[in-house]
């Protein structure tokens, strides 16, 4: 291979099982989820490719489902002035909604609120969705740096019998940034725009502009906080019955079209060490969303505790609770909550167990007590391997 080239290999395999009982009918699930990556870098450049097919049996009825995924990532930089990150997903077969499939991409621990979306009246269900994302990044000085990203994804049941749960959506969206650091302060401004195709039943376009700040006061303490306007434009065409299981008498009528400005923002906190091996972070986010099942946009109130104790170095207690509720609209006062409870073990960055409880609780008709009800409990084991092979 070229000089300074390094190929190598990541092999994951995670199985868990899963029990799930509460207000729909209980079931038990067995699932095997695989991760095989290989990995290009060069000095001035990194390819990945990774395949991440996720196994389940469920009883009762015993039946066997397959979810096929898939992801290519790639970056180009010149130190230090620019770099250059593409990464497209796809996958392909039938998800289950409760668990979990291991990440394709790495993820944020600590990010923005994403808030946690309402699940259909079924959770099993034929699932497809394919994602492409470019995003340049440009250091100006040594504080400054701009950025642009723009992205866009396809996802949903392609099953008509299905799709009218969790309907097919389409989205694009171009995000613009300028961040300045400090030796205790980091500052940016965001600009983001979303065009969304929901189903046949609406099409909504978003843009917020976002002004945030983080400051370091200790070592360990970190805290911040966003703020900005948000526009909302939304047609609801009245195409498709995706609407109907969901909304009941209020539902906006066909071709109706609504255009308002909002506020949105966000304020957190994150400390590191609470005590010797104790972290936490709590956040509170409010911003317009777009409900995955209606495609309807509304005003919504968001907030997230972690906490995450590693009382040595093998063993790790974490908890989590999130609750959402609907500020404005025909959805007004529908909420939902999780949380959950789990330990891990683990050896090194082969081996993991972890095992926990994990709830949700949904809201989505006020004037019913009931709504959804659901918790999971899991057992699973992981196993890696990652090595250079030239």
């Amino acid at each position: 291979m070229a000089s300074g080239q390094v190929l190598s290999y990541e092999a994951v395999l995670r199985t868990e099982a899963h029990q799930i009982q509460g207000s729909a009918p209980a079931s038990r699930e067995l699932s095997a989820d695989t991760r095989l990556r290989l990995l290009v870098e060069g000095r001035a450049y990194a390819l990945s490719l990774a395949y991440a097919p996720q196994f389940a049996v469920e009883d009762p009825p015993t039946t066997f489902r397959a979810l096929h995924r898939g992801a290519l990532t790639a970056s180009l930089t010149s130190a230090p002035r620019w770099r250059l990150d593409g990464v497209a997903t796809g996958s392909y077969g039938t998800d289950n909604l409760l668990v979990p499939a291991l990440q394709l991409t790495p993820q944020q621990s600590y990010g923005p609120v994403q808030p946690v979306q309402p699940i259909p009246h079924s959770t099993v269900l034929p699932y497809v969705s394919g994602a492409l994302s470019v995003a340049y990044t440009r250091q100006l000085d040594e504080a400054s740096v701009v950025g642009a990203t723009i992205s866009g994804v396809i996802d949903g049941s392609p099953d008509s019998a299905s799709s009218a749960q969790y309907p097919m959506q389409r989205s694009a969206s171009l995000d613009l940034r300028y961040g300045w650091t400090g030796a205790a302060d980091v500052a940016a401004t965001a600009l983001n725009g979303t065009f969304t195709r929901f189903g046949d039943d609406g099409t909504d376009l978003m843009a917020t502009l976002l002004q945030d700040w983080r400051h370091l006061f200790t070592r360990h303490l970190t805290g911040w906080i966003s703020a900005g306007p948000a526009l909302v434009w939304s047609r609801f065409a009245g195409n498709g019955l995706s609407l109907a299981p969901i909304l009941a008498a209020g539902s906006p009528q066909a071709g109706t079209t609504s255009t308002w400005l909002t506020a949105a923002g966000e304020l957190g906190v994150r400390d590191k060490n609470l005590q010797p091996g104790l972290e936490g972070s709590l956040a509170v986010h409010v911003a317009p969303s777009l409900d995955r099942l209606t495609g309807l946009v509304y005003d919504r109130a968001d907030l997230r505790s972690m906490l995450e104790w590693r009382s040595s170095p093998a063993w790790t207690w974490g908890a989590g609770l999130s609750y959402g509720v609907v500020l404005t609209g025909v959805q007004g006062g529908e909420q939902i909550a999780t949380a959950e409870l789990r330990t891990t073990w683990a050896e090194g960055a082969t081996w993991e167990v972890v095992g926990g409880l994990r709830g949700l609780w949904q809201l989505q008709d006020p004037s019913s007590p009931q709504g959804v009800r659901l918790w999971t409990t899991y057992l699973g084991v992981t196993g890696r391997d990652r090595d250079r092979l030239r």
